[in-house]
């Protein structure tokens, strides 16, 4: 009976990491995996059997090996392993402790993200997404950035519907004094139909994000405060992923 220390090890040797992963683009012999990965045909055929022997894969009668389903499974949960591990100096640095569990055994989804640690790097994104979006946007935020205003004027007259969560007791009035009376006026006129708004105690993550791409995604630094350093993406998975999140408080979050 293979035990999940015994998995653990065999997948954490590289080669046999590397050769469970080039099986899922096609089943090969071992003659084509020594040459992929530049071993020989010896050490090729011993990473073979102890995967095998760990019930990760299979070979067929032509000689090709497979990965099993149990291989699949396996490689899926290690994403979000070698995602955190691939960022782990951020991650020592920052807390995840209000995302849910089902969400963070989810990370690997975020695995092609593009880690960003300039601040302005990442605002400037978010600019050019409010200057995108044609559907949505959808914001967790402890702060305004002044700049997007008048994008997000111009998004309302596109149609654009903004969903928002802020921390509790923020006061918008405050903020528009801060803007051009004649921006803020339209913005007036056009949110009530398109912007919804709601409110945490605590704000678990910072995010920007469209029906195109996350243009940031932070967590906060263990002290409570958010640096803005975190991680962008156009990719599907990621969008899913942060959609899934943002909904999971958007229902807990209070009007306030």
């Amino acid at each position: 009976m293979v035990t999940f220390y015994d998995v653990l090890f065999e997948v954490s040797n590289e080669d046999r990491h590397r050769i469970l992963i080039q099986l899922v683009q096609e089943p090969m012999n071992v003659t084509r995996l020594s040459k992929t990965f530049g071993l020989s045909l010896t050490e090729t055929s011993r990473h073979l059997s102890r995967l095998g022997e760990a019930g990760l894969t299979r070979k067929d009668g032509g000689g090709l090996y497979h990965i099993n389903n149990f291989g699949r499974v396996l490689l899926a949960q290690l994403r979000g392993v070698e995602f955190i591990t691939k960022h782990a100096g951020y991650f020592a640095a920052h807390s995840l402790a209000g995302i849910p569990e089902d969400l963070t055994a989810r990370m690997g989804e975020l695995t092609n993200s593009d880690f960003v640690d300039n601040v302005m790097a990442s605002f400037h994104t978010v600019e050019r997404l409010i200057g995108e979006a044609e559907e949505y946007i959808l914001e967790v935020t402890d702060r305004y950035i002044m700049s997007t205003f008048p994008l997000l004027r111009d998004a309302y007259k596109r149609g654009v519907k903004l969903r928002n969560i802020q921390r509790t007791g923020f006061v918008k009035e405050a903020m528009y004094s801060e803007i051009d009376p004649g921006v803020v006026d339209e913005i007036r006129s056009l949110s009530p139909q398109l912007w919804e708004e709601r409110y945490l105690d605590e704000l678990p993550f910072f995010l920007y994000m469209s029906e195109k791409e996350v243009a940031v995604l932070s967590f906060p630094r263990d002290v409570g405060e958010f640096d803005y350093y975190g991680f962008s993406s156009r990719g599907r998975e990621a969008r899913r992923w942060c959609q899934d999140l943002f909904q999971h408080f958007w229902e807990i979050a209070k009007t306030q």
